[in-house]
């Protein structure tokens, strides 16, 4: 029948995914939930197991939900349960470890995808800011650091290299940083055109170098 056609679990997908960049995340929740059910091969489900657990994460930021954490982990742990070791949805269990305070799982977490995607700028990122929440400096500098080798416009890694300087009393390293972030934070022309060159090849979003994982469901736009 229709219902469980392939073009129907790709239109519920899609339809997620419109939902999820216009910010209706309910409602994006629940097409992914659909297009699970419709899903014809472990891929599919997988892929939309993750996109819906991101998406409850989004809905756990505007606090509607109390159980909406126990929902995302358990979509996440069925999409491992059919594929150990998707990079995709060991990021997201991560940051899920992350805000349930357990930290020393994320960190493990995050360093093996370090590993695997040594130039994903988004697993440095999370990593940096894992070691600032646990007040281990070094790391988060050496982590920052290493997303500036990757992407030396990075206006977050400076951002955060520029408060540690700050901590650590090198203040004209600090003040050098601090500008550096100003400059990029305010260049919006320069995202918007790297959006749009994004969106004119698709095919490149997926290799984009630092945006393996990044913060959208796959197919979306960044």
């Amino acid at each position: 029948s229709s219902t469980t056609s392939p073009q129907s679990f790709q239109a519920w997908r899609s339809y997620g995914v419109a939902l999820f960049d216009q910010q209706q995340y309910e409602a994006a929740v629940f097409a992914f939930d659909q297009a699970q059910h419709l899903a014809a091969d472990q891929t599919q489900k997988v892929g939309v197991l993750i996109d819906g657990a991101m998406t409850r994460l989004r809905l756990e930021r505007a606090g509607t939900a109390p159980d909406i954490l126990n929902e995302a982990e358990k979509a996440l742990i069925q999409a491992l349960a059919l594929e150990p070791q998707h990079p995709r949805a060991r990021f997201w269990l991560a940051l899920l470890r992350i805000k349930r305070f357990q930290y020393t799982e994320a960190v493990a977490l995050l360093r093996q995808l370090t590993v695997e995607f040594p130039r994903d700028r988004q697993v440095w990122i999370q990593l940096g800011n894992l070691f600032l929440l646990q007040y281990q400096d070094s790391e988060a500098m050496a982590a920052f650091q290493k997303v500036l080798e990757i992407d030396p416009d990075d206006p977050e890694a400076h951002q955060k290299i520029a408060g540690l300087l700050w901590r650590f009393g090198d203040y004209p390293a600090a003040k050098r940083e601090q500008a550096k972030y100003t400059s990029y934070h305010n260049d919006n022309a320069g995202e918007t055109l790297r959006r749009e060159y994004l969106r004119q090849h698709p095919r490149l979003f997926l290799t984009w170098p630092w945006r393996e994982f990044g913060d959208n469901p796959i197919g979306s736009m960044p």
